[in-house]
């Protein structure tokens, strides 16, 4: 197979869109991200993660996704996130990862380090944050995080949302 094609260090990047961690859904968020947006292009988008190659190669392969920039590299390393040119963002999304092996505890601090980073290195950057655990929603608020999305709250929204569309026959 071919390596995942990666940002060139010449290639000037601004006010473009950052994603930090994987989802299993990645494909579709990204697919509606463009959808709802009239101006951006995935060669707007930079992923950031360290999904094993198979992954990351057929997401990159996706017609609808040319020119979607990949680096592969620890979210939580200063250089890596220099490396998607950060500074020069206008948009982060912090996912975190998708792995068994991880618990929401540790996936959440990642996003945390991760957030804090970007914040120190591009204040204006808007950043949303996807959170598992209530503790590190409250830490992000508490370092203005722009959005936070807890998933158990979230969750419990749709779910008692739904009960006022409960058909009567």
């Amino acid at each position: 197979t071919r390596p995942a094609r990666r940002i060139k260090k010449r290639q000037p990047l601004s006010n473009h869109v950052v994603i930090f961690g994987w989802k299993n859904d990645i494909r579709t968020l990204i697919g509606d991200i463009l959808r709802k947006s009239g101006s951006l292009t995935a060669e707007d988008i930079v992923i950031v993660n360290n999904v094993p190659e198979l992954k990351i190669e057929s997401l990159l392969m996706d017609k609808e996704l040319k020119g979607i920039k990949y680096i592969r590299g620890d979210f939580t390393e200063e250089q890596t996130l220099q490396n998607a040119n950060v500074r020069r963002a206008a948009t982060a999304l912090v996912l975190g990862e998708n792995h068994e092996s991880l618990d929401a505890e540790l996936v959440d601090s990642r996003i945390f380090v991760c957030t804090l980073m970007i914040k120190t290195l591009n204040p204006r950057c808007h950043v949303c944050a996807l959170v598992q655990t209530e503790r590190y929603r409250n830490y992000l608020e508490a370092q203005n995080c722009d959005e936070v999305i807890y998933t158990e709250e979230y969750s419990r929204y749709i779910l008692s949302t739904a009960t006022n569309y409960i058909v009567m026959a």
